[in-house]
């Protein structure tokens, strides 16, 4: 470029940039004016408010757990092959109350296991075997006491190795059966104080 056109091209320049610099000045946003790059700049506005989304949920997500405290049990579902035979069996055997159930469809009963916490029994599954490994424990006052309403109705129990009629001692002293339901799923009867 020769030195004249260099400078006329430097006016022409600063020119645009002026009327630009005006008519931005005049809008009322970025938006109303067509030739300024909004994208970029509208672009940044949203990352930068999913950025505070984001750092105000996972500062106040921990806050808000916290104050709920830890999770409390609602209720264990069984699958079992004869809904009144299990039913029964829990009513009779571990004495649970039935509670009214909201199905109404005769393949599920409901029973109350603590304060706040239910054993839901569901029609439907097929036999099967299950590990002692896997069970659901309950506690007594007075094991043997309720070692004795078992023996009146028949139902075998027995320790940890399965020697019929005996206790197993935990290492903290508290003294557990293990029975079997109609479906062989597991469960401990102990006389744990807690």
């Amino acid at each position: 470029m020769r030195p004249a056109e260099s400078s006329t091209h430097r006016t022409t320049l600063l020119r645009h940039a002026s009327d630009n610099y005006e008519k931005a000045a005049a809008a009322r946003s970025f938006e109303d004016f067509p030739s300024f790059p909004t994208q970029p700049v509208t672009l940044m506005k949203k990352l930068f408010s999913c950025y505070v989304l984001v750092l105000l949920f996972a500062l106040a997500a921990p806050r808000a757990a916290q104050a709920q405290g830890p999770v409390g049990l609602n209720h264990i579902a069984l699958y079992v092959v004869d809904l009144q035979k299990s039913a029964d069996f829990y009513k009779n055997a571990l004495l649970l109350p039935e509670l009214p159930e909201p199905f109404k469809d005769g393949k599920h009963v409901w029973l109350r296991i603590g304060p706040h916490s239910q054993l839901h029994i569901i029609q439907g599954n097929k036999a099967q075997e299950h590990d002692i490994n896997t069970h659901l424990a309950f506690s007594v006052k007075d094991l043997p006491k309720f070692m004795a309403h078992l023996d009146k109705l028949s139902i075998r129990y027995g320790s940890w190795k399965s020697e019929p009629g005996k206790t197993t001692p935990r290492p903290d002293g508290v003294q557990q059966i293990y029975l079997q339901d109609p479906d062989g799923f597991w469960l401990e009867v102990n006389n744990d104080k807690f």
